[in-house]
């Protein structure tokens, strides 16, 4: 935001390029810069792309507990450039806590303890959760046509439509009816023909109990639409290959390597 406080106005889109995809010249990352380019050029705004080695050279391990710390540790760099700095939270106020492993669940806090007497981080989002967010944001042709949460580093375009995040998006779109109005950012006829896949995933996720899928399939619940019995089976052959836990296996691991350096450290 302009250092005007009486206008508060937007005035730069920053595209933080962290490599974290592929290497910061990957072909994910180019078009994250170009996706970013774009937005800021229809909200009427200056571009202003970052790099940072943090992730790759300088810390190396699991990125979850530092992310928020290398987002606002990087906007701080430009102290001089901005006086208000919006940042997106993930979580609404209900559903942050203290956690070692994912610092965003605590953004709340981060952003008073980064914000100094010439930046001060404004935490946007406490005020809705996430489905509240989609539903939100899904009638705007502005996040229809620019929408970007893949992380597959091997993907040629803005999302790959199979990754996870990309399914989670996906899914949650369409628990709303939402995701026809998205074919320019995601493959939505692969989706139709592998709705198994996608709810399979979902149901896994929810059994695990967290929070994107639960409320998608309580949106499809109150729009009354059922699936078939082999989405269940797949969703259950899924839980059992990660021996009855949802999460991600190569996040597990992570979560482990962290909490030895924690008790290491003790």
């Amino acid at each position: 935001m302009a250092q005007d406080d009486e206008t508060r106005k937007l005035s730069h889109g920053i595209f933080l390029n962290m490599g974290i995809y592929g290497g910061y010249d990957s072909e994910m990352e180019k078009c994250l810069e170009k996706n970013s380019q774009e937005i800021c050029k229809d909200v009427g705004i200056e571009f202003l792309l970052i790099k940072t080695n943090t992730c790759l050279d300088l810390y190396r391990g699991a990125h979850g507990p530092v992310v928020p710390s290398i987002m606002m540790g990087t906007i701080l760099s430009l102290q001089k450039l901005f006086a208000n700095y919006l940042y997106s939270v993930d979580f609404c106020a209900e559903e942050q806590f203290f956690d070692v492993v994912h610092a965003a669940r605590y953004d709340w806090l981060n952003t008073l303890c980064f914000s100094t007497q010439n930046v001060r981080f404004w935490p946007i989002g406490l005020e809705a959760t996430r489905m509240d967010k989609v539903k939100f944001l899904a009638n705007y042709e502005f996040s229809q046509n620019h929408t970007a949460v893949c992380i597959n580093s091997k993907a040629n375009s803005m999302n790959c439509s199979t990754c996870a995040k990309c399914t989670e998006t996906m899914v949650e779109l369409d628990s709303v009816g939402k995701l026809e109005l998205y074919d320019k950012v995601f493959d939505v006829k692969h989706y139709k023909k592998n709705i198994p896949y996608y709810m399979s995933y979902t149901f896994m996720k929810k059994w695990g109990k967290e929070e994107a899928a639960t409320d998608s399939v309580r949106e499809y619940r109150k729009r009354k639409i059922h699936f078939s019995l082999k989405t269940y089976v797949w969703a259950f052959c899924k839980y059992v290959r990660r021996g009855f836990r949802a999460a991600n296996p190569n996040r597990i691991k992570v979560e482990e390597i962290i909490w030895n350096e924690i008790e290491n450290k003790q």
